[in-house]
């Protein structure tokens, strides 16, 4: 908590929903956001399956759902409108009403302390969502031994990060598929200046100081360097990850992001952080490279005068059909997405269990130029 004490939560699955309302402004106040209702409820074990949806082992389920509770620790008040009930995480606890008529903070952003212990891990977990912006100035500059020594939002401290794991040669060899002549990447630890620099180094012996390395390849770096982390948990966001890296050298982007999610096959620990990447993209380089199962599309429509958003799966995999899905997210067929996917030349690929985006857009119209039954 704020105070650095620790505590352990009653249970690791939950569901928080608030709802807004905008105010317009009139003669007498400004205009505003209102909280309009907060809850944060227990999932039990039987819907949490359904609730979640993708394909996973019994070994993952196990290793992220722990604990049980009969009573759920934010929700309204039913006989009180406007007031959100916290309960403890003690059965025999009670709960503590909040009105939130004037309130300009969520109830749970003001948990601050142990004494409700599953509420204070919910607002934890929000708060490391993490929006990578990574912008050059950051990720070149040089750290101080007081620095940080785990990757900003901004790509800062890459030096600090890197000789805390210890784990350059996984990271040089992660960016020699993106680059085919880096045999190192390193820290050189200056005593008397108190400095980390990032260096890396090529086949033929150059060494290049951080700064001296192209925007693209220090982008690439840094995601390199949060995929070894096993710190770097939590939830990744990353807009148009293409950026400054060559066409061709495309695979290697989505493959490390990927690798860099939770793989759903095996428990959550040290090799396997409990980590969700969402990037977005309107390249056409990355969507194909997608497997069919991990693309949404955002498409715009207008409502009541406004600009909205839906946001939808495809037909055939688990997003199709999912419990949880807003009633303007009906799947896609794949004729969505083929307008991205038009290629020069067809490319005869085999049909594997799990193709990706590409592999399937070739094979369909294989189907309908070549007349393949």
């Amino acid at each position: 908590d704020d105070f650095g004490r620790e505590a352990k939560p009653k249970v690791t699955y939950l569901r928080y929903h608030v709802a807004l309302k905008f105010v317009p402004a009139s003669s007498s106040v400004a205009e505003s956001i209102d909280l309009v209702s907060e809850s944060l409820t227990f999932i039990p074990k039987s819907v949490a399956l359904k609730t979640l949806g993708f394909d996973m082992s019994k070994e993952f389920f196990t290793s992220i759902y722990q604990g049980s509770s009969k009573n759920d620790f934010l929700y309204m008040d039913e006989k009180e409108p406007g007031v959100v009930n916290l309960r403890p995480d003690q059965a025999h606890g009670q709960p503590v009403g909040i009105p939130i008529g004037k309130a300009w903070r969520t109830v749970l952003s003001h948990i601050n302390t142990i004494d409700r212990p599953t509420a204070l891990a919910a607002r934890r977990e929000i708060q490391s969502w993490n929006f990578l912006e990574l912008e050059a100035s950051s990720l070149r500059k040089p750290d101080d031994f007081h620095s940080e020594s785990i990757v900003s939002s901004t790509g800062g401290h890459l030096p600090s990060a890197l000789d805390r794991i210890k784990k350059s040669e996984a990271v040089a060899h992660r960016l020699a598929t993106l680059l085919p002549n880096v045999a190192d990447v390193f820290v050189d630890v200056d005593e008397k200046r108190q400095l980390k620099t990032l260096y890396l180094k090529t086949t033929s012996g150059m060494q290049y100081e951080a700064r001296a390395l192209s925007e693209g390849t220090l982008r690439f770096l840094a995601l390199a360097i949060i995929a070894v982390d096993t710190k770097s948990g939590g939830l990744l966001c990353l807009e148009e990850p293409e950026n400054g890296i060559h066409p061709g050298r495309m695979d290697a982007v989505v493959e490390l992001l990927h690798e860099m999610a939770v793989d759903a096959s095996y428990p959550v620990g040290d090799d396997n952080p409990l980590r969700q990447v969402i990037i977005n993209t309107h390249s056409p380089l990355v969507v194909e490279r997608l497997k069919l199962d991990n693309l949404v599309v955002s498409q715009p429509y207008r409502r009541d005068g406004a600009s909205l958003s839906s946001f939808s799966g495809l037909q055939g995999t688990w997003r199709d059909g999912y419990p949880d899905a807003p009633p303007s997210s009906k799947p896609l067929g794949f004729g969505a997405v083929m307008a991205y996917l038009v290629q020069n030349e067809l490319v005869d690929e085999s049909r594997s269990e799990s193709q990706n985006i590409r592999q399937e857009y070739l094979q369909q119209v294989a189907m309908m130029v070549g007349g393949e039954k």
